[in-house]
């Protein structure tokens, strides 16, 4: 485990990935023993088990809330052991690569899972990321997580580019954002609008100077990824929007930017997307957008 810890590291997998990578393979060792009734065998796992898994995890295996997994879930746990049967048959260890053929999940429907928020929605939201009082009239709170919020919201950054983001990622001269290391590792730069750069300069403004180099920091130093879900869960319940989280925000970004007719590639561009398909989805109308639409044939003649 520990040089495929190494293997993943010198592939450029991020600390994250290489957790959720080891804890796929420990979970598959566990069903597999539990299964078989003996120590697994690397060599001896075939397609055939990999396949009996997978079932497995479509069927019988349950998320945290005691649910049935997504398939993206599946997919990202059979891709998981598709990288360490790579490496095991890249050393050597194994004749072949048992996931290999292997295919991912169909996932159907994607556009109606994702949620974005609408107008006002997102009206409301800004409304409470600019009222003092909503942070127990303690202002620096409200200014630090509004440009945070608004990174999401006007940039469409993730949640780990925003805990990863340094102040040297920042140019408010040219009002732009380097992501020097977004999903997969790739490099990539958002400008700024003038909601985001001046919701920025004012935390930059008043950010203690003692705490490194992240951009968002709390009273015990750099802001982690649970910090900042603590912060949204506060939100939802100031909002009572229930479906409010990070990613929901970065969904309202690429959504509004679909919607003002701004062309799927740029939007990619900006998104970071690599798949012009994950783009695609945000073409999907809402139920008042289409409402408005068939709305404006009424009354013709």
């Amino acid at each position: 485990m520990d040089n495929f810890i190494l293997y993943l590291r010198e592939e450029g997998s991020r600390e994250s990935t290489i957790t959720t990578y080891i804890g796929i393979v420990v979970q598959f060792n566990k069903w597999y023993e539990e299964t078989f009734g003996k120590e697994i065998d690397p060599a001896a796992v075939s397609a055939l088990d990999i396949q009996d898994y997978k079932q497995y995890l479509l069927h019988t295996a349950k998320n945290r809330t005691n649910g049935r997994l997504s398939p993206k879930t599946i997919n990202k746990k059979i891709e998981g052991l598709r990288t360490y049967f790579r490496f095991l048959h890249e050393k050597g260890l194994i004749a072949t690569n048992p996931v290999e053929k292997v295919k991912p999940q169909k996932i159907q429907n994607r556009s109606d899972s994702v949620r974005w928020l609408d107008r006002n929605e997102k009206n409301y939201l800004v409304r409470v990321m600019n009222t003092v009082s909503e942070w127990k009239n303690k202002e620096h709170l409200m200014i630090r997580n509004r440009a945070l919020v608004y990174l999401m919201l006007h940039a469409g950054l993730r949640i780990g580019e925003v805990t990863n983001l340094e102040l040297n990622d920042i140019d408010l001269v040219k009002q732009i954002i380097y992501i020097q290391d977004g999903k997969g590792g790739k490099f990539r730069r958002v400008e700024m609008n003038k909601d985001l750069l001046i919701a920025l300069k004012q935390w930059l403004e008043i950010r203690p100077t003692d705490k490194g180099n992240n951009v968002f920091i709390s009273q015990k130093g750099p802001m982690t990824t649970p910090g900042i879900q603590s912060i949204f869960k506060e939100l939802k319940a100031k909002t009572k929007l229930e479906d409010l989280t990070p990613h929901a925000l970065r969904h309202t970004f690429c959504h509004d930017l679909a919607q003002k007719g701004v062309s799927l590639s740029l939007i990619a561009d900006l998104a970071g997307h690599t798949d012009l398909n994950t783009t695609r989805i945000y073409i999907r109308s809402s139920e008042e957008e289409r409402r408005g639409a068939v709305d404006k044939l009424s009354g013709e003649r």
